[in-house]
């Protein structure tokens, strides 16, 4: 009896301390809508932001102050025109530039607002584009996926809202690096960079410790 009585307490701690390390990670699997534009005006023409669409999953790591890292795939669609000489006149061109992206993000976030059942949260760093395929919606303004760059780092801020288990978001998401490759096209479109908006709406699995 008196080696178990031993290892009582050594047993009460280590499940304290697995319990405590499991209240302080939270899932948040989410699905949200997105809008893309580029930064920068091309030469004779112009971007326009279009409607995308994201799925992923974040984890956060922490209690008030946590660490965020997250994966999601996404389908972004930017459009533009371009202004093509013809003759004496111009005209219009226009084409979705449609790109499915993977996304990796490695975000800090700080619950302004910390009470059990209602959480205002901030949260920003940096993420990193993937791309993974190029689709053309026409041919007036042809892409493919070698006039591109092979991804994009950017710079994401997000303000969200927790209400039990359920969860929103809006945030923007900055490029840093440039789209096009080099070349004809970057030289073209002046070297853009992404702009992206976005909302989602998710849940959250797990319970963070005050």
């Amino acid at each position: 009896m008196r080696p178990i009585r031993h290892l009582l307490p050594i047993t009460l701690i280590l499940f304290t301390t697995v319990r405590t390390a499991l209240a302080q990670v939270q899932v948040n699997p989410q699905v949200g809508l997105l809008s893309q534009t580029l930064q920068g005006d091309p030469n004779n023409g112009d971007y326009k932001g279009n409607a995308g669409w994201q799925a992923g999953l974040d984890v956060r790591l922490g209690r008030r102050l946590y660490f965020q890292p997250g994966l999601h795939i996404g389908r972004q669609a930017t459009v533009v025109q371009m202004q093509v000489p013809l003759l004496l006149d111009t005209f219009l061109v226009e084409n979705d530039l449609v790109r499915t992206v993977l996304k990796a993000k490695a975000l800090v976030g700080f619950n302004l607002v910390h009470k059990d059942g209602f959480k205002l949260r901030l949260n920003a760093g940096p993420s990193y584009d993937l791309l993974l395929s190029v689709d053309n919606s026409n041919e007036d303004i042809a892409w493919n996926r070698d006039d591109l760059t092979a991804g994009s780092f950017n710079l994401d801020a997000g303000l969200g809202l927790d209400i039990w288990f359920v969860t929103v978001e809006g945030g923007v998401s900055a490029g840093l690096s440039k789209v096009l490759a080099d070349g004809g096209l970057n030289d073209l479109y002046d070297d853009p960079r992404n702009l992206t908006w976005y909302a989602s709406a998710g849940i959250v699995l797990g319970r963070s410790m005050r």
